[in-house]
């Protein structure tokens, strides 16, 4: 009986498996930050190729070599959520030399995609060795964590969007439409608890006198979607553990 005990219980009397868990949770956590270190050395030698043939590009052409400062946001801000998009418009910049920054830009997009990846792997993967192996928390928990991160930076590039717009439609010359006023606010309320009321009214609102209001509708349209998914993504792991 006692030879059986001392199968379970180590020195100090810790238990074997606790101290094995321990072990291996610390070498994956090793193992994992030297591949962020290895990934981080490779990721900035393609952003700094890609940096360098933008320069010479745009040095070449002497302008900057994008499209328009405007739509060039709503690029960005799939890219950030699609990284496979990111690749594409990345290759694009390669092919276009006019569209060589976008291109730099979109490389970078890719490569934090990447990276981001390879960060959290060191804090997820160590809890998916001290659950089951047929949990799904722990890679619940990295999917969630890549998703609200990327809401949060796609949101960032569609809101330039709007108000690149909106300055742009007020330095045309004034027309006869009427401010909305204060039924402004009743739009900025209405977007923000119904999404698409946002959505629609940036496009709606496309003279100088009421573009701003429109680009903020949008904004506040941002925040319900951006609210929603990061509720999302806290919720889904929160209800896996507790169904597991």
């Amino acid at each position: 009986m006692f030879a059986s005990s001392a199968t379970f219980i180590g020195k100090h009397g810790v238990p074997l498996a606790y101290t094995s868990l321990v072990e291996d949770s610390l070498a994956l956590a090793i193992a994992s930050l030297i591949c962020l270190g290895i990934w981080g050395v490779m990721a900035l030698a393609v952003g700094a190729a890609g940096h360098v043939r933008m320069k010479r590009v745009e040095a070449a052409l002497g302008r900057r070599a994008e499209p328009s400062p405007e739509r060039i946001q709503l690029f960005y801000a799939g890219a950030s959520v699609v990284w496979l998009s990111a690749v594409v418009l990345a290759l694009v910049g390669l092919v276009r030399r006019d569209w060589a920054r976008m291109g730099r830009n979109c490389l970078f997009i890719f490569l934090a995609h990447i990276t981001l990846i390879v960060a959290l792997v060191p804090f997820v993967m160590p809890r998916a060795t001290a659950t089951s192996v047929a949990s799904p928390v722990p890679m619940l928990i990295l999917v969630c964590a890549i998703v609200a991160i990327s809401a949060l930076v796609s949101a960032f590039f569609a809101s330039r969007w709007a108000f690149l717009r909106a300055r742009r439609i007020e330095a045309e010359p004034a027309t006869d439409a009427q401010p909305i006023g204060g039924l402004r606010y009743l739009l900025y309320l209405g977007s923000l608890a119904l999404w698409p009321a946002g959505l629609v009214a940036v496009l709606v609102f496309s003279k100088p006198e009421n573009a701003r209001v429109g680009a903020k509708s949008f904004l506040f349209s941002l925040v319900n979607m951006v609210g929603i998914a990061l509720l999302v993504c806290i919720g889904l792991p929160l209800l896996a553990q507790h169904f597991r």
